[in-house]
């Protein structure tokens, strides 16, 4: 499929985090030219831990990411239990995830995450730009990438690839990238309006804690497993949902990440955004329910952050006007409970270096938008709405029929895998073994075999 003559693009991206970040980084491989455009000055950086299912390590790794460098855990095994009485609800075994997958399963620190994507995207593409190894060439000349925090954008074009900043710069690019996550400006104007979200009711609390203070506790010592995500719920049968409590750890295994999942009317914030602090005897109070050995890691906590979950609607498309595209939360937000929110961002970035590599001239790019739309629609949005949240009372989720047909819709998807819930084996395989840079490759390989045949 490579090129002998190949254009080099000038690509604006809205959004420094996970998703604008690996694009870039993405895209710089392929020699393209990236403006990255960051409200934020990063200056106050708050945030917990994240995992990373193979399919996403494997992009992460063909981009050159240092997983020892952020202190990136093997996670071996997924694991639930009852939240009272510990008895074993779900178990998968993932060692091999490297042979079986095709990488392993990394739990690491957000903000060690964040700065070694940042650290990437500004080598500017000088390397090769074969990163996932496949047959799609790759433009030989240099990319580049600066990122400008800090800045407001005051007018947006989707359509012209188009946008001006408050302090009176004015920027147009041939691709136009809403990696602005989930209250995206991008979306809006891309799409022409802005929806409600659905509130499911639910709220997170997370904190973490040094490995040490564990230790030290003969109790939560006792409780310790390596390599391990721990998942304790108690089933709710009014709402048909769960209380969660989830624990992991990053760093080497110094930090301890733990989530709690909570429905109910105390303590309740409509806040959806990261940060918020919630008083800790609230929060004990609320978990009550479960097994006091969990309740006493909430007591320990020193910081407890929190804030609510909402879900959206599908889109119909992620490319807009022939220029624009979104990607990560602007495209297809998820709530925590998919565990799979950053780890699309990622193939969102492993599509866009695959399906963006060589292009011949602009012409081109409604054909190669055409192409991401295909391979990643679908079965982003089935996994976006892979665990539909039931509302309170028992109240049907309007995402819910949605959700039903998607796992139809989504051709790739085994049949034994199409079943109801996230917790599904064969299902949880298939996704942790997808390749985009496989899927990329096989689409484009069809797309030019169609030309060929109508040539």
């Amino acid at each position: 499929m490579s090129s002998t003559s190949s254009i080099q693009l000038n690509v604006l991206i809205v959004g420094a985090g996970i998703a604008g970040l690996s694009a870039a980084r993405a895209l710089s491989l392929n020699g393209h030219h990236i403006t990255v455009f960051e409200r934020s000055q990063f200056t106050n950086e708050v945030g917990a831990a994240i995992t990373i299912s193979p399919n996403g390590c494997r992009v992460l790794r063909a981009f050159g990411f240092d997983f020892d460098g952020v202190g990136g855990v093997d996670i071996r095994y997924l694991q639930t239990n009852h939240a009272v009485t510990f008895e074993k609800l779900f178990f998968a075994d993932f060692g091999d995830a490297e042979e079986t997958c095709g990488a392993k399963h990394h739990a690491m620190h957000r903000l060690d995450l964040h700065r070694e994507l940042e650290r990437l995207a500004l080598l500017s593409g000088t390397e090769n730009g074969d990163a996932g190894s496949q047959k799609n060439g790759g433009c030989k000349s240099a990319g580049s990438v600066r990122i400008l925090k800090g800045v407001t954008i005051i007018r947006m074009d989707t359509e012209n690839g188009k946008m001006e900043l408050s302090d009176g710069r004015v920027f147009i690019g041939d691709l136009l990238i809403g990696a602005d996550g989930l209250h995206s400006e991008v979306r809006a104007q891309a799409t022409g309006k802005r929806e409600e979200p659905i509130d499911t009711g639910w709220q997170i609390y997370r904190f973490l804690l040094p490995r040490e203070k564990v230790m030290e506790d003969p109790v939560m010592r006792e409780m310790k497993m390596e390599n391990t995500r721990m998942i304790y719920e108690i089933p709710d049968e009014k709402a048909e949902s769960t209380v969660r409590f989830v624990w992991y750890e990053c760093r080497n295994g110094e930090v301890q990440n733990f989530g709690g999942f909570y429905r109910g009317v105390e303590d309740q914030t409509k806040v959806e955004d990261f940060g918020h602090i919630a008083d800790k005897e609230t929060v004990i109070k609320l978990f009550s329910r479960i097994n006091p050995k969990l309740v006493n890691f909430i007591r320990q906590a020193d910081k407890i952050l929190y804030w609510r979950v909402y879900e959206r609607y599908p889109l119909p498309s992620f490319t807009y006007h022939n220029r624009t595209i979104l990607i990560g939360d602007a495209a297809h937000a998820m709530t925590p409970m998919t565990a799979q929110g950053g780890t699309q961002a990622l193939e969102d970035a492993g599509a866009l270096h695959a399906l963006f590599a060589d292009i011949p001239s602009l012409a081109s790019l409604p054909e190669r938008m055409a192409l991401y739309d295909k391979v990643r629609l679908i079965r982003a949005t089935r996994i976006q709405l892979g665990v539909v949240m039931p509302l309170k009372n028992g109240d049907v989720n309007p995402l819910k029929k949605v959700a039903d047909e998607l796992l139809e819709k989504d051709v790739d998807l085994p049949a034994e895998a199409k079943v109801i819930g996230l917790e599904h084996k064969h299902r949880m395989f298939h996704d942790f073994s997808y390749d985009i840079f496989a899927k990329c490759q096989e689409a484009l390989e069809a797309a030019h075999g169609a030309q060929d045949e109508e040539g």
